[in-house]
C-alpha cells in the first residue's frame, strides 16, 4: 500500500468517525430535550406575571386602589401579593385562569392586557396616578424658537385628533 493510500485512508476514516460523532451529538441533543422538559415559558408559567413594587405589601391588600387596574379581569386573573425579597417592596403575581382574560380594548390578546394593567399598578402604587405619554411635562410653554420641545407641539397640536392640550 503505497503512502497516498494510507493518507486517503486516513481521511476517509476520520470523515467517517466526525459524521458518527455528530450525529451522537444530534441523537444525545433529543433525549437531554425529551428527558428534561420544555423550557419554563412555555405552558402554565407562561401564563404567571410578576411585577414589583417599591410599596410595602400592606397598601396592596385586596380593594386597594393600586391594584384597580386588575378588578376589570373579573374572575379570568388570580392576583397574589408577596413581600418582594431583600426587603425591595412587594411582588405582585398575576396568574391568568381563564381563556377570556383579554379585555376587549383594541383586540389585545390576554397576556399584553395583563402587561398593561400592571403597568398602571405600578404607576398607581408607586406614584399615585397614571402618567400619561401625550401629555406635557409642564403647564409652561416656552417661548422662544427653536426650543427642544417645539418640534413635538407642533406634532400633538397638529394630530388627527387635536392633540390633549
Amino acid at each position: 500500500m503505497s503512502q497516498l493510500s494510507k493518507v486517503r485512508l486516513g481521511v476517509a476514516v476520520t470523515m467517517t468517525a466526525a459524521a458518527a460523532r455528530m450525529a451522537l451529538d444530534g441523537v444525545d441533543a433529543a433525549r437531554r430535550r425529551a428527558t428534561s422538559g420544555p423550557p419554563a415559558r412555555r405552558g402554565a408559567a407562561r401564563d404567571v406575571h410578576t411585577l414589583t413594587v417599591t410599596v410595602p405589601p400592606e397598601q396592596l391588600l385586596p380593594g386597594a386602589p393600586a391594584l384597580a387596574p386588575l378588578d376589570r379581569f373579573g374572575d379570568a386573573v388570580q392576583v397574589t401579593v408577596r413581600p418582594a425579597p431583600a426587603d425591595r417592596g412587594s411582588q405582585v403575581h398575576v396568574r391568568l385562569v381563564g381563556p377570556d382574560a383579554g379585555d376587549g380594548r383594541g383586540g389585545q390578546d390576554a397576556a399584553s392586557a395583563v402587561r398593561a394593567a400592571l403597568r398602571e399598578v405600578r404607576a398607581l402604587a408607586e406614584i399615585g396616578f397614571v402618567p400619561s405619554p401625550d401629555r406635557p411635562t409642564t403647564t409652561w410653554p416656552t417661548t422662544t424658537w427653536p426650543t427642544p420641545d417645539a418640534p413635538p407641539r407642533a406634532t400633538t397640536s397638529h394630530r388627527q385628533d387635536g392633540g390633549r392640550r
